[in-house]
């Protein structure tokens, strides 16, 4: 019985075995068909270029030595297809230029001046800057160490009279660049 269905099995794997094969076996008669194909055209391309090869030496045995040269010398010059589309190319961009934008150069030279205008009213003005920065610190060190001795007096007060309460307490001056920000700072702690 054992022996009946390990039979069957074999069948079944053979008969899958079979199945296979006949698709690979098909598919290599397709490729073996393409290649016969590709074979049987590339003998007909290169018999056909053996002929126009032969035409052509045959055209180039009838030319005289003064045309050999010149075909020799014109051989490697580009196509006339070329030239048009150099042609066009370089027509392309003398239109631009010329009708394009005929005001381009006086358009720019007016642009020329005012960034030269506005070059020097900057530059004016970065020494205006630099002036009022140097008026400012020297105004500054004028009253900024008086500003910070009246603080830390009134910060000292400020300070003796928390500890007489047992506190602690101090004042003094936030600086910051804008001076708009400058600020007396109160600064308490409770015990």
């Amino acid at each position: 019985m054992e022996a009946e269905i390990h039979r069957i099995e074999a069948n079944s794997e053979v008969d899958g075995y079979k199945a296979d094969n006949r698709e690979i076996e098909s598919s290599l008669a397709q490729k073996e068909a393409e290649v016969r194909d590709w074979t049987n055209r590339h003998k007909a391309k290169r018999a056909e270029h053996g002929q126009q090869h032969e035409a052509a030496q045959r055209l180039i045995s009838d030319v005289s030595d003064e045309e050999k040269e010149m075909i020799k010398q014109y051989s490697g010059l580009p196509t006339t297809e070329e030239l048009d589309d150099k042609i066009t190319a370089i027509n392309a961009r003398l239109n631009l230029m010329a009708e394009g934008n005929p005001n381009a150069i006086k358009a720019f030279e007016k642009r020329e001046q005012e960034i030269q205008t506005l070059i020097s009213k900057l530059e004016s003005i970065v020494e205006r800057l630099e002036t009022n920065r140097a008026l400012i610190t020297e105004i500054r060190e004028k009253w900024e160490p008086e500003l910070d001795a009246l603080v830390a007096r009134i910060s000292d007060g400020f300070s003796h009279n928390f500890e007489q309460i047992g506190c602690a307490g101090q004042v003094g001056v936030y600086k910051d660049e804008d001076f708009e920000k400058w600020s007396i700072q109160i600064m308490v702690r409770f015990r």
